[in-house]
């Protein structure tokens, strides 16, 4: 379920896009009235959309957008005449008086690029560091030496063995060359 932060300056503010989110079906983690709560319940979030006023009594929503994770995305409601914060290009803007609609489709958008976003960041942390390339490298040249196994068939055997045992394939490597070194 996506993380959903509403914060403007006035309680009344908050409270309204708060319950057309909800009635709209949306689970809103936080409702707050200053950049700073915002920044804290995004960082206790760790994800999300905030979705907020262009300004708050302690900082601007630029401001509030380069201190939010990158994690976020964020959608500030403006006054039409108002012409953005340029030191924050990556903040989606909705022009008051907002619609219902333009509000639901402006978080769904965020919604679905924060979601392809963290698919990324998934797949991206699986990435192996150089340290554990080389454990699964020296796992397999073990496994080839004493074992007369191709590189392949060594390969495999890492695979189905950290399948088997729940772990990485750097932590399996790292475990074969501690029982065969040793």
């Amino acid at each position: 379920m996506a993380n959903l932060v509403v914060a403007f300056p006035d309680g009344q503010g908050a409270s309204s896009i708060k319950a057309l989110l909800m009635r709209s079906g949306y689970h809103v983690s936080a409702a707050v009235t200053s950049g700073t709560a915002a920044l804290q319940a995004a960082d206790r979030l760790g994800c999300g959309v905030m979705v907020c006023s262009y300004r708050f009594r302690d900082m601007t929503c630029g401001e509030l957008r380069e201190n939010l994770p990158e994690t976020f995305g964020m959608l500030a409601i403006a006054p039409a005449d108002w012409n953005g914060d340029e030191d924050a290009p990556d903040i989606s803007i909705l022009n008051m008086p907002i619609k219902a609609r333009e509000l639901i489709q402006g978080v769904d958008n965020l919604l679905d690029i924060q979601e392809k976003n963290e698919r990324t960041l998934r797949r991206h942390r699986h990435l192996r560091t150089e340290a554990e390339n080389r454990a699964i490298s020296r796992a397999k040249e073990l496994l080839m030496d004493r074992n007369a196994m191709t590189e392949t068939e060594a390969h495999r055997y890492l695979q189905k063995t950290s399948m088997n045992n729940g772990t990485g394939m750097a932590e399996t490597a790292q475990m074969i060359i501690e029982l065969m070194e040793n």
